[in-house]
């Protein structure tokens, strides 16, 4: 679950012969757009735009996304996912339904409640949990959303390695404020449950080290950078950061060692 990872239905325009057969569209607007969403966001991801991330592993995240959710679910309890997602692709502005951000983002909140009560203890429940904390984050109201992002990633229904937005989100309340060594805590709970095919789990190394060079612990900022680039060698965050810390690179220190 990453902040690019987890979305649903995309807005669509409703042809007038489809009005009548809305809800049982919403269903298969909802499975079938949603995975078309995660995939264009993964591919799109800055991470792994020119990185050498396997295909495979995009298949089988989307997979994942899409099989969870259909289990199990009606035309009826669809098409309240399916509002929710509307609320959110909705526009802000002076001739929109909202005319600030603020009152968008507090509907958002309202309408994933409703999916999050329709789905139960469920993997689209925690969806709905994420865009809600997601949503109070925006508002700058950590309070509330701290604790959706700790439930999301203590649920059973979701594997570990989807789960990286809600560490991640959560991490951001801290290092908002000032408090890196506490955004470092929580990113490591994640690379710590996620597995090493974790399309995400690259960016919470790179993300943990950064919070913790601020923090003034290089040590073991560098330690998280040599497993990134052991790990993932040839994506393009590894090559970053290879450019950013080439004292940790494993070729630069080979140098030193010859030299000493």
């Amino acid at each position: 679950m990453a902040y690019s990872k987890m979305r649903g239905a995309r807005k669509r325009k409703e042809k007038k012969d489809e009005l009548e057969n809305k809800e049982l569209h919403a269903e298969q607007d909802l499975f079938q757009q949603g995975g078309k969403k995660l995939f264009d966001r993964l591919l799109s991801h800055p991470w792994f735009v020119g990185g050498t991330v396997l295909a495979v592993l995009l298949i089988v995240v989307i997979s994942i996304f899409i099989s969870k959710q259909i289990s199990g679910v009606n035309d009826d309890k669809s098409l309240v996912y399916h509002n929710a997602q509307k609320v959110m692709d909705e526009a802000v502005g002076e001739n929109e339904k909202f005319k600030t951000e603020e009152e968008k983002l507090n509907a958002v909140i309202a309408e994933f409640q409703k999916v999050e009560k329709t789905y139960g203890n469920s993997f689209v429940s925690d969806v709905a949990k994420f865009y809600e904390a997601q949503s109070y984050y925006k508002l700058g109201n950590c309070e509330k959303a701290v604790p959706l992002f700790k439930a999301v990633q203590e649920s059973s229904k979701t594997e570990n390695d989807l789960k990286f937005g809600a560490f991640q989100g959560e991490s951001f309340c801290y290092s908002d404020k000032g408090d890196y060594k506490k955004a470092d805590e929580v990113l490591s709970k994640y690379i710590e449950k996620s597995s090493k095919k974790s399309v995400y789990k690259p960016v919470a190394l790179y993300t943990a080290a950064k919070n913790l060079i601020k923090a003034g612990d290089k040590e073991k900022a560098y330690k998280l950078i040599e497993e990134l680039i052991k790990d993932f060698d040839g994506s393009l965050i590894a090559i970053t950061a290879k450019s950013e810390f080439p004292e940790v690179a494993p070729e630069k220190k080979d140098d030193t060692a010859k030299k000493g």
